[in-house]
C-alpha cells in the first residue's frame, strides 16, 4: 500500500493538521514492511486517535459546532471499528494490509469531513 501525505488532507486548522500528520506518520510506520512492532504501532495509533478525537470535540465545542452529539457518536463508532480491526489483526484474523486499507479510508473520510463541515465553525 502506498501511503503518501497529500495536500488535500490539510484542513487549514494548524492544531488539527499537526495531529493528522502525526496519525499519518504512525500509519506510514505501520505500512513499512521492515516494521518489527506492528502491535505496538497499532496501540499507539489507537491511543493517539482517542487523543485526537477529544481535541477535535473540544475545539468544535469551543466554536459552537451545532451537531456535536452526532459527531461524538461518529467518532465512537470509528474508534470501536479501529479497536475491532486491531483485535482481529492481533488474533491473526486480518492481514496488516486490511487494517491499513481501513485506516486509509477512515483517514480520507475524516479529513474530508473536517475540511468540508467543521472549518466554517472554526476559522
Amino acid at each position: 500500500m502506498d501511503l503518501v501525505w497529500q495536500e488535500k488532507y490539510n484542513t487549514d486548522i494548524p492544531e488539527m493538521d499537526n495531529q493528522h500528520q502525526t496519525l499519518f506518520k504512525i500509519m506510514e510506520k505501520l505500512n513499512d514492511d521492515d516494521s518489527k512492532d506492528d502491535k505496538g504501532l497499532l496501540k499507539e495509533l489507537y491511543k493517539y486517535a482517542i487523543y485526537h478525537y477529544k481535541s477535535e470535540v473540544e475545539l468544535l465545542n469551543a466554536n459552537s459546532y451545532p451537531n456535536i452529539e452526532n459527531l461524538i457518536a461518529f467518532y465512537q463508532e470509528s474508534l470501536d471499528q479501529l479497536f475491532i480491526d486491531i483485535g482481529m489483526y492481533m488474533a491473526g484474523c486480518l492481514f496488516k494490509e486490511d487494517v491499513l486499507y481501513s485506516l486509509e479510508r477512515w483517514f480520507l473520510k475524516h479529513t474530508t469531513i473536517l475540511k468540508n463541515e467543521f472549518i466554517k465553525y472554526v476559522l
